[in-house]
């Protein structure tokens, strides 16, 4: 093996180390985010069928809300 050899395989097992740990947090943020997301919908679909009232305000104010 020579003296370059020697020096590159560890810098590689480095990066293979750190592009893991990124592909770990990007796989837990969408696991938040996907949490989140199905939090939201129980939500609103909570909402909706207990009060029906609340749930037509919410859709008036997100209609505006995107067009105006």
């Amino acid at each position: 093996m020579t003296k370059m050899e020697g020096t590159i395989g560890p810098i590689a097992n480095k990066l293979d180390s750190i592009l893991e740990k990124i592909d770990d947090v990007k796989r837990v943020k969408k696991q938040k985010k996907d949490a989140m997301a199905s939090f939201i919908t129980n939500i609103e679909e909570d909402t909706e069928s207990k009060y029906p009232i609340i749930s037509s305000i919410l859709f008036f104010v997100k209609y505006y809300h995107i067009s105006g």
